[in-house]
């Protein structure tokens, strides 16, 4: 029974492992994208309640904000619009996302992306729908690497050690 767990744990942490690099990938791929400028059509922090975090922490409710930004872009007079705000750890496009204080009195998104602001933005110039406000890898890769390397060891241990019985 507990080769099956080794096993289990070899393809969980390769697959945390692959989708770590894919994210990677995917996240630094925008650093080639194109500078250009853009116009904000809308901003608003949507509040989502977390209840394991509240819990957690002892202090009651505890919030998350998401930081809704619309925006438009032309690109060889074709104008586009996104919401994508950067792409993330695992390679998803993605809002931004954090405390109250932090999007507001930090990064001031609603004075920043305020509605008809000219904004910066970064955009695949073989594939011009798809654009970020921010970009670059927005991760923690050595950490998930470790968790993955070091769980993907272990588990390997396990089923080699569990061979040689």
């Amino acid at each position: 029974m507990k080769r099956i767990g080794y096993f289990l744990l070899v393809i969980i942490s390769s697959g945390f492992l692959l989708l770590s690099l894919y994210g990677y990938w995917r996240g630094s791929a925008t650093e080639s994208w194109s500078e250009g400028s853009g116009t904000s059509l809308s901003v608003y922090l949507e509040e989502d309640y977390n209840f394991w975090r509240g819990k957690r922490s002892g202090h009651g409710k505890s919030y998350t904000y998401t930081a809704h930004i619309s925006y438009q872009y032309t690109v060889d007079g074709t104008e586009h619009v996104s919401s994508v705000h950067h792409i993330d750890f695992l390679g998803n496009q993605a809002p931004l996302t954090g405390s109250r204080s932090y999007l507001e009195n930090v990064l001031q998104v609603s004075e920043k992306y305020a509605e008809g602001n000219e904004i910066t933005v970064f955009y695949d110039r073989h594939a011009p729908e798809r654009a970020v406000l921010e970009r670059g890898y927005q991760g923690y890769l050595p950490t998930y690497l470790l968790a993955a390397l070091l769980a993907l060891g272990y588990g390997l241990w396990g089923v080699a050690r569990r061979n040689n019985k």
